[in-house]
């Protein structure tokens, strides 16, 4: 009776861990093919915008001085990363980055971290163009892309893959 216990446990377990790179295989597929349909399914847009524009804001109040922007000077430019990141970030902006080429293909896994239960946070790498970190949560049964923390390298591709 506990080797089948053991087994289905081992099985669940497997698809567990599996499920993030799974649904990742299934976001870049739906990139490549123009799926926006699957693309809102896999992506929590909302959330990736936000926690974008907080790394934006945050980079433009970081000043090489280290002092940053007061409060006021803060919340502004947070405001207008989160208004550019509503309209940059779209279903349509991951396909052309999807469609632009290699760029996309030379990022291997680095790292798989679980942060809760329904929370892993995976890092890749890229020779030459540094680590981009990866949340995914699982909401409703799916794993979903919730997060993106993007080197600096590829903060001009969004904004390229953004522009008209």
């Amino acid at each position: 009776m506990i080797g089948p216990l053991a087994g289905a446990a081992a099985i669940l377990g497997i698809l567990y861990f599996a499920g993030p790179t799974l649904a990742l295989l299934r976001l870049r597929r739906a990139a490549r093919e123009g799926d926006t349909r699957a693309l809102n399914r896999l992506v929590d847009f909302p959330a990736l915008r936000r926690g974008l524009a907080h790394q934006l804001a945050a980079a433009l109040g970081a000043p090489a001085g280290g002092h940053g922007l007061a409060p006021f000077g803060f919340s502004f430019v947070a405001g207008i990363a989160r208004h550019e990141m509503s309209a940059v970030l779209t279903p349509a902006t991951l396909i052309r980055m999807a469609r632009q080429g290699p760029a996309s293909a030379h990022w291997h896994f680095q790292s798989f971290r679980l942060e809760g239960p329904t929370t892993v946070a995976l890092r890749l790498h890229a020779a030459g163009e540094g680590s981009m970190g990866l949340t995914m949560r699982m909401e409703g049964g799916r794993w979903r892309l919730t997060g993106i923390r993007l080197p600096e390298k590829e903060w001009l591709r969004v904004a390229a893959a953004g522009a008209p």
